[in-house]
């Protein structure tokens, strides 16, 4: 990062704007320049410039805000600053400014306006404070801090690392470098490991709180359940046998219950039968007379059809006389009706002419008078207001006419009485500038006097301390020759103490042998890892071998049981199927009986039956116990499957960790192998006490190295401590001269000035005096009286007079124009007044005309409609004829409709005659057939065949009562039958004797006492299993834990070695080894700084002792020093290496191009000066660009650039020189 220019404006001291490139002459000609000036010219603004720029703050004032800004230059109400740099070839521009409100000087501030933009296409990149920062930081690589330390190594900061304890170095470190994430990762892993603790330590108590059944006890178990399968087999086929036995006693008894119920049944339905005989013989009766009743039926339809006719023939004769009645009415009405809605319409058309030829005319011309009357009035009231107006207007203006007359005559009195003002008025600005000039020489004559008296003190003060420091340097030479004499007795016994080995040689050698003791302690580690290992995979192969063994074992067990299960299988077979087959026949055999054909080959003879049927018990009990073998078969080989299969997987686990520890093996021995020969004395990894021997030889070693060490460097400290006594004291004597010197000519400095002071005193005194009794000369010739005191205020009093004495010139031309004014306006308005009254009075009478007008008008309307309303006469006219003709459509609907009916009515009655003739033919008709067919029935007469005919409901009746006692005894003869057949075939089963020897009671209880045996035994059963499983899934489970566990150990083990390197609770562990890293890093930066700027001196840490600092004298044998018996000049150039080697450490990201320093050089002797001088031009050598903030002339002759910054006297203000102003 490069700074190219510079431009700001009103910072500070710095008033004005200016512009600083650092790209043209003269600095792009030589990289080092100077920025000189006196104390608070406001060099180190330019500095503040840069940082307000990038970063929107100082490193004196902080962050500036519009309520923290003390940068802005006083009185100004603007400042700004901007800064061109250059990044890896990109130039950018940085943009800050502040404004006051209104642009005043006493407004408030304003948000700061920043930008940060491209230079080669001025693409604003941020225009917002915190999304500049954040690019600034991204593109530079520098933040605030990093910036400041870096280019920017500002007053007072240069031996801020220097002098600094341990722990602010830490922090400072730290915070340079960012190497704080350092200690959060050792907080990290610290957690992380106390999180892996807890979990494995869960793992493991988790492990050993797991029960599992004894061998033992599981082997009960199993033969507890082999003992009870036969049992329960027996049980169920007892079961089987009662349940069969109930079931034949239950079917045996329901159907003779069903037998005697059939019986009740088939009697009850012959009884019902006889009992309705009579009814079931009259629904036989009814069949002729069924076949009768069509013809019957339609005589008494055609009988029922004539009368109904009649009837209606004679209703409808009656309705046409009545409607004949009514049409003869209704057609009168229609005439009437007709009459009156002509007469309404000539009416209507009589009032309508009388409207619209008289009352209409005479209406609207009522209607024009009467707005004609309201215009004209409306006029005559703006009138009268418009003159009421005027006459108040004139009343004001009368009244503004006096007052105007007495404020002129009151002026004219006033101007009179004060005409000397005029004459004072233009001297006022000189007697101010004469008051000014006599006080201003007036206080510098006091300032002369005080510096009279100040400089009289300070010689007093000069002579006591010239005394004063001879007597001090008198008694300072005696003790510098006893120093000195000190100096050569530690000098030769640190010379007898070295025969035995310098503190260089012998600390060598004691950091030789403490790497020889580290790699020795690490072989001893990976020794014990490898021994470890060793037994841990020789026991391993052990178990392996027992492992192979007994899975041979295992698998020609599980082959034979494979054989045996594949042999029991097919004799279970082929017993399912010679059972299958029993079952089959025997339910052949159970069918057969003496006489009856066999259902399978027809025969009579039953051989058979003879003999005896043989039971099937005996198979079925050979299968089971076959089934039953099948079954322990097929879980012993389970068993063996699971034991061959967890078998397996140990062995699987056990190789692979096997070949993990001969990797692991491998790797320690090629280790061991690639470290041994770095040692002295080579040792054998077999041999375990070989380490533990060097350890110990080590040990002693280094403690006898670390006594001769102690030795030698406190012997050097003596001599150092004497040396630094006698070189501080030998510079204090060349102080103490050098201040002798300084003092005598400080004595001639301060007699000639007190000289020089006196005289000045006294002619400013003679010139205030001539000053100020001219000016009293001037005063009193204008009537005046001098001011002997409180200047300001007699001018304050004049300019107050005078003004008034202006204000009442100029108010008098005004009062003149304004008489003049008001006299015009005042006659304006009274001639507008005559107009007006004038216009008044001919407009009154304009509204009595039209007032006449209208009375006779309304007067002709009153004889020709009286006080009648158009609208109302026309509307009611309107609706009369409405109604009339509503009326007459009315009346000739009605009469329509009345002839309507009546036409309808007599084609009614015409086709009713004639359908009655028809009628009447049909009945005779149909009386012959019927009288016909009664001769032939069986029935005498027509009662008789109405006394035989049955209603539809009793029909049914009887039909439905016939055929349910048919039904009944039907089913109940089937029912009978069944039953019967049914029971013999029960009787006749081969086991009847043997199941109807017991009663149901005794049944049931031996069924009940088998079944209570059963449950027992199954839910026996049941918990035996259920524990036997219970037991395989906790060993299956903890199996699965201690997979867990060993897979988590991996883990653990890994992260507690990581803890045991780098974890910390509080993050110190990997926190002090980043910082020492860094540490190191910045001792070589420093050191290559420091063999530039001096030779003399190098930089290295303590050992053993964190951070401390020490510095090598290579002068003096490369002894040690600590940096507090540092001289000041010494110091300087100590922290001037630091904080360039900072400035590099910082500038990791980026290159520094540029460097400004603003620290005081003035403490620097001419020697010390030279070197750091000498150090500036190499850096510049380098390519950087230096900029040195400094007033020392020595700086000023060997660097020819420079960039002064000049005081103007008496101002507050400074300024740089011409060019550099905008």
């Amino acid at each position: 990062m490069k700074i190219l220019s510079l431009r700001f404006k009103n910072l500070n001291s710095l008033k004005g704007e200016w512009k600083i490139d650092f790209t043209q002459a003269p600095f792009n000609d030589n990289g080092l320049f100077a920025i000189t000036g006196s104390t608070g010219a406001g060099k180190t603004t330019l500095l503040d410039a840069i940082c307000l720029a990038i970063y929107h703050k100082t490193p004196r004032l902080g962050l500036l805000t519009p309520s923290n800004n003390e940068v802005m230059t006083r009185g100004e109400a603007e400042c700004l600053s901007e800064v061109e740099f250059d990044v890896k070839g990109k130039a950018y521009r940085a943009f800050w400014s502040m404004r006051r409100s209104h642009g005043k000087s006493d407004g408030n501030l304003q948000a700061a306006v920043v930008e940060l933009a491209e230079v080669e296409n001025n693409k604003i990149i941020a225009s917002q404070a915190k999304k500049k920062l954040e690019v600034v930081e991204h593109v530079t690589g520098l933040d605030f801090d990093r910036f400041t330390k870096s280019m920017m190594l500002s007053q007072g900061q240069f031996a801020a690392f220097l002098n600094a304890k341990e722990s602010e170095r830490a922090e400072l470190l730290e915070e340079l470098t960012g190497t704080e994430i350092y200690g959060l990762i050792s907080e990290r892993v610290h957690q992380y490991w106390s999180e892996s603790k807890q979990k494995m330590v869960a793992l493991e108590s988790k492990a050993q709180g797991v029960q599992l059944l004894s061998a033992e006890y599981c082997s009960e178990l199993k033969a507890e359940l082999d003992s009870l399968a036969p049992l329960q087999s027996d049980a169920k086929l007892s079961k089987q046998q009662l349940d069969m036995s109930i079931r034949w006693k239950n079917d045996k008894a329901s159907l003779e219950k069903e037998l005697q119920s059939a019986e009740v049944a088939l009697e009850a339905a012959q009884k019902s039968q006889l009992e309705s005989q009579n009814d079931l013989d009259k629904l036989s009766f009814s069949e002729p007379a069924e076949r009768l009743q069509p013809l019957y039926s339609k005589c008494i339809e055609l009988h029922q059809s004539h009368s109904q006719q009649q009837l209606e023939i004679t209703g409808l004769t009656r309705e046409t006389t009545e409607l004949e009645e009514a049409f003869q009415s209704l057609n009168q009405k229609l005439d009437e009706a007709q009459q009156a809605l002509v007469n309404a319409k000539k009416e209507q058309h009589d009032l309508e002419d009388l409207i619209t030829q008289t009352v209409l005319p005479l209406d609207n011309q009522m209607e024009q008078l009467a707005n004609k009357i309201q215009t004209e009035s409306k006029s005559v009231a703006q009138s009268e207001a418009k003159l009421n107006d005027m006459q108040e207007e004139l009343k004001r203006i009368e009244l503004l006419a006096v007052s105007q007359s007495n404020e002129l005559r009151n002026t004219e009195l006033f101007l009179k009485q004060n005409e000397t003002l005029a004459q004072v008025a233009p001297n006022l600005e000189k007697w101010k500038v004469q008051t000014s000039l006599i006080q201003n020489q007036w206080q510098e004559s006091q300032h002369l006097i005080q510096k009279l008296k100040q400089a009289e003190s300070e010689l007093s003060e000069h002579a006591r301390k010239k005394s004063q420091l001879e007597s001090e340097k008198l008694q300072l030479t005696p003790a510098y020759q006893q120093l000195n004499d000190e100096e050569t007795k530690a000098t030769a016994a640190f010379q007898a103490l070295c025969q035995n080995g310098t503190v260089e040689s012998l600390d060598s050698e004691l950091e030789r042998l403490n790497q020889q003791l580290i790699l020795t302690l690490q072989l001893q580690h990976s020794q014990e890892r490898w021994s470890e290992l060793n037994n841990e995979k020789r026991n391993l192969d052990q178990e392996r071998d027992k492992q192979k063994s007994d899975l041979a074992v295992l698998l020609t067990q599980r082959d034979s049981m494979r054989s045996q299960y594949k042999s029991q299988n097919q004799l279970v077979q082929s017993l399912h199927q010679l059972v299958s087959q029993e079952e089959h026949l025997a339910v052949y055999r159970a069918q057969l009986s003496p006489d009856t054909p066999c259902p399978l080959c027809g025969g009579l003879e039953h051989p058979i039956l003879e003999n005896g049927i043989e039971a099937l018990p005996e198979t079925v009990s050979k299968k089971r116990e076959a089934e039953r073998q099948l079954e322990e078969i097929k879980q012993s080989g389970e068993a063996l499957s699971v034991q061959v299969s967890t078998l397996e997987r140990h062995q699987k686990e056990n190789q692979e960790k096997a070949d993990s520890f001969q990797v692991e093996l491998g790797k320690i021995a090629s280790e061991w192998y690639q470290k041994v020969p770095n040692l002295e004395v080579p040792i054998s990894i077999e041999d375990t006490n070989s380490a533990l021997n060097a350890v110990k030889g080590l040990e002693q070693r280094i403690t006898f190295t670390k006594t001769h060490l102690s030795q030698n460097k406190s012997a050097f400290k003596e001599l150092e401590h004497t040396q630094k006594r006698k070189n501080e004291l030998s510079e204090k004597l060349q102080q103490l001269d050098g201040r002798l010197q300084l003092l005598d000519k400080d004595l001639q400095m301060s007699e000639s000035m007190t000289k020089e002071l006196l005289a000045r005193s006294q002619d400013l005194t003679k010139e205030t005096q001539t000053a100020e009794n001219e000016f009293k000369y001037q005063v009193e010739s204008l009537g005046l009286s001098f001011p002997s005191q409180n200047t300001q205020q007699w001018f304050e009093g004049l300019e107050k007079q005078i003004s008034e004495y202006q204000q009442s010139t100029q108010r008098l031309e005004e009062l003149k124009q304004s008489i003049a004014v008001t006299q015009n306006h005042s006659d304006t308005l009274a001639k507008q007044k005559a107009e007006l009254s004038n216009e008044l009075n001919v407009q009154l009478q304009q509204v009595k005309n039209t007032e006449h007008a209208l009375t006779e008008v309304k007067s002709k309307r009153f004889e020709a409609f009286k006080d009648k309303v158009v609208t109302n006469e026309r509307n009611q006219i309107r609706e009369k004829v409405t109604t009339l003709d509503n009326l007459h459509k009315s009346v000739d609907g009605q009469l329509k409709l009345s002839q309507e009916k009546l036409a309808n009515a007599l084609g009614k009655k015409s086709t009713l005659i004639t359908n009655l003739d028809v009628t009447e033919k049909s009945l005779k008709e149909a009386e012959s057939s019927w009288l016909t067919a009664l001769e032939t029935s069986p029935f005498e007469n027509t009662e008789a065949y109405q006394t035989a005919l049955l209603s539809e409901d009793e029909k049914g009746r009887l039909k439905a009562l016939q055929q349910s006692l048919s039904h009944a005894i039907t089913q109940s003869q089937t029912l009978l039958e069944s039953c019967r057949k049914k029971l013999k075939e029960m009787n006749e089963h081969v086991n009847a004797p043997e199941w109807d020897k017991d009663s149901l009671e005794a049944l049931a209880f031996k069924l009940e006492e088998v079944q209570q045996a059963l449950d027992l035994r199954t839910k026996r059963e049941g918990e035996i299993n259920q524990e036997l499983a219970s037991d395989q899934q906790r060993r299956n489970d903890q199996a699965a834990l201690f997979e867990e566990i060993e897979s988590y150990r991996v883990v653990y083990d890994d992260i507690q070695y990581l803890h045991s390197m780098i974890g910390s609770q509080k993050g110190d562990k990997f926190r002090k080894f980043a910082q020492g890293l860094t540490l190191d890093n910045l001792i070589h930066l420093a050191n290559k700084q420091l063999s530039r700027l001096y030779g003399r001196y190098q930089l290295q840490r303590k050992q053993g002792e964190g951070l401390e600092l020490s510095v090598l004298d290579l002068w003096q044998g490369d002894s040690e020093r600590d940096t507090k018996t540092l001289s000041g000049g010494e110091s300087f150039l100590v922290s001037l290496a630091l904080a360039l080697a900072l400035s590099d450490l910082v500038s990791h990201k980026t290159s520094i191009d540029s460097l400004f320093l603003d620290e005081g050089f003035g403490t620097l002797d001419a020697q010390t000066l030279d070197i750091a001088l000498d150090a500036l031009d190499s850096l510049n050598a380098s390519g950087k660009m230096i900029g040195v903030i400094s007033h020392i002339e020595a700086m000023k002759e060997r660097i020819p650039v420079q960039l002064k910054v000049s005081k103007k006297s008496g101002l507050g203000i400074s300024e740089l020189a011409s060019e550099y102003r905008v």
